[in-house]
């Protein structure tokens, strides 16, 4: 069930009445042929998708729910949204690729932002809002009017507020317990929006590259890439190597000035050295 909060997004006297009632037809449409026609394509990709496998595993699925083979994710408004995965819709056109292009023209060349808020009330996958931004950014209509398509400034050290789940991540490590299967460290990595917690054991080896491909497995192939990630100052988030993968995935990393990451004290109740 698609959500119906489709009220204006702004509060501008001038603001469109009709633009809310227009989009819901659109999005409705676009809504039913990937439910009708598509569906036997969206099935077929999922098969391949590691989030779906992953919650077809478990018992607790949390946000996460299968209905008619098809894998829907609870938004913040409680209302269930049809998960896209990776995957193709016709040659050379993704499903992905399907969506924003239908929900950017169809919408008449709306912002990203505009766009993205629309759509959320149906669909999601990793990292939509971005993709939505670089959608609008390959526009060649979009450019030629001129729009800002650039963030406001901010001081350098801020880090993205989220407004959404997967967006910011925050990591500490917290340990030593007792050797178990030589593992003796927990990487706690937090989601910031909702504070759902994952627990991932390290050895006491473990490097740089050792946590980030924990954290790869964990989070990343299964929900996409973050805009932030706030950190300590352990070695093994100050080496090259994690600024220099950070810097390719185009993630914002660090420790913000007179902010001290309070993961280990918020969890440490619950462990036994």
């Amino acid at each position: 069930m698609a959500s119906p909060a489709f009220g204006p997004l702004y509060n501008d006297p001038e603001d469109n009445l009709a633009e809310p009632s227009q989009a819901q037809l659109i999005l409705n449409s676009l809504n039913a042929h990937l439910h009708g026609i598509f569906r036997d394509r969206i099935r077929q990709a999922l098969e391949l998708d590691p989030l779906y496998a992953k919650v077809k595993e478990i018992n607790n699925k949390l946000h996460y729910s299968i209905s008619d083979g098809l894998l829907l994710a609870q938004n913040t408004n409680g209302y269930q949204n049809l998960y896209i995965p990776m995957g193709p819709l016709n040659e050379g056109v993704s499903l992905k690729d399907f969506i924003l292009q239908s929900v950017h023209e169809g919408l008449g060349h709306f912002s990203a932002n505009k766009c993205y808020s629309y759509a959320a009330c149906f669909f999601w996958w990793p990292q939509m809002r971005q993709d939505f931004g670089l959608y609008y950014r390959s526009c060649d209509k979009c450019q030629i009017n001129n729009e800002p398509t650039t963030l406001p400034f901010s001081k350098a050290h801020s880090l993205p507020t989220p407004g959404e789940t997967n967006l910011s991540l925050a990591i500490d490590f917290t340990g030593p317990f007792n050797k178990s299967n030589r593992y003796t460290t927990i990487m706690v990595i937090i989601d910031q929006f909702t504070s759902y917690t994952h627990l991932v054991p390290l050895k006491d080896s473990a490097t740089s590259e050792n946590v980030y491909d924990e954290l790869k497995k964990a989070v990343f192939d299964i929900h996409g890439l973050p805009l932030s990630i706030v950190l300590d100052e352990d070695s093994r988030f100050t080496s090259e190597f994690w600024s220099q993968i950070m810097k390719s995935l185009n993630i914002q990393s660090g420790w913000p000035p007179n902010t001290t990451i309070q993961l280990t004290a918020r969890l440490s109740a619950g462990f036994a050295p």
